[in-house]
């Protein structure tokens, strides 16, 4: 058994062939893959380090400090940053994700099966970067400030000239939302443009593509993408900021209070919050799952893990 320092992280590669699902939500008699090559690199520092997988399946990162972010306000201090994984071995499908966290002390499962160069795969799918295949990824939703974000896709295709990829949840105006691309070396790079949300909770309901190659319909993915209603969900008018005494009221009318009663408000005057007209959504949309996350299961060829 491999324990892990706060400064290191693991990696467990499998090959999922023909294994099921077990009751508690692991991979049952998974076989491990040596020799796969790792890849973890920071989008902090913009650098990669490299690990081969052994005859157990593991490669471990035994220092990431140089990656990462010391959070001092834990007692020891952990390590953290934001970044991404790849896995690739010859013969066998690549594993490789969006933007994830990646906390020191984590043991991660990359799941992958082999390949005979000829199917196709999705090998990534993103959310403006974050990924989306195998993480949790809820963002915010808000109609009123329709602020437009792509989802890419990479999928391999060896056999086919153009791929074209739907996306879809139930019940939501965004159904049949598409993107396509031509092949190029055996891979498609799709992305689906104005991939905004509608303004109710549609955290219950499952997103997915549909992949089409040359035209045909060859294979549906899920995957983790989902939303929540935004805290903010219609633009206001104005520049940012508080502004005492204007178009507002406190607690106890337009009077100023003298600061005994905590709902006063002490700055002379009612209190008006006025915002952007457009709020970026992603930059207020940090996904909560990869911030607390919690361990996913995925379809074979994805990956169990917590980022």
């Amino acid at each position: 058994m491999d324990v892990l320092s706060r400064k290191s992280v693991g990696f467990l590669v499998s090959d999922l062939t023909g294994n099921a699902i077990d009751a508690n939500g692991g991979f049952a008699q998974a076989a491990a893959v040596s020799g796969a090559k790792v890849v973890l690199t920071s989008l902090y520092t913009n650098t990669s380090v490299e690990a081969v997988s052994d005859e157990r399946g593991k490669a471990i990162f035994a220092d990431i400090s140089a990656l990462a972010i010391a959070n001092n306000d834990d007692k020891p201090p952990t390590y953290h940053f934001w970044g991404s994984i790849e896995v690739t071995k010859d013969g066998y499908r690549t594993f490789k994700t969006g933007r994830i966290l990646v906390k020191g002390a984590r043991f991660f499962v990359a799941a992958t099966q082999p390949h005979d160069g000829k199917s196709s795969y999705l090998r990534a799918c993103t959310y403006e970067g974050f990924d989306m295949q195998y993480f949790p990824c809820t963002m915010p939703s808000t109609r009123a400030i329709p602020d437009k974000h792509t989802v890419r896709c990479e999928v391999v295709a060896p056999n086919a000239k153009q791929v074209k990829v739907e996306l879809f949840n139930k019940g939501w105006f965004m159904e049949g939302v598409t993107g396509k691309a031509s092949v190029k070396d055996g891979v498609a790079v799709v992305d689906i443009p104005y991939a905004y949300c509608a303004d109710t909770d549609m955290a219950g309901y499952a997103t997915y593509l549909t992949v089409y190659l040359d035209g045909r319909k060859s294979y549906r993915v899920n995957t983790r993408l989902a939303f929540k209603t935004a805290p903010i969900d219609k633009p206001t008018e104005g520049k940012a900021g508080v502004v005492p005494g204007e178009n507002g009221a406190s607690k106890n009318g337009s009077d100023a209070g003298d600061g005994t009663d905590p709902g006063e408000n002490v700055l002379g005057g009612p209190l008006t919050l006025t915002l952007p007209n457009s709020i970026p959504l992603v930059l207020n949309s940090i996904p909560a799952s990869a911030v607390y996350p919690s361990p996913t299961i995925s379809t074979p060829g994805a990956c169990r893990g917590s980022a």
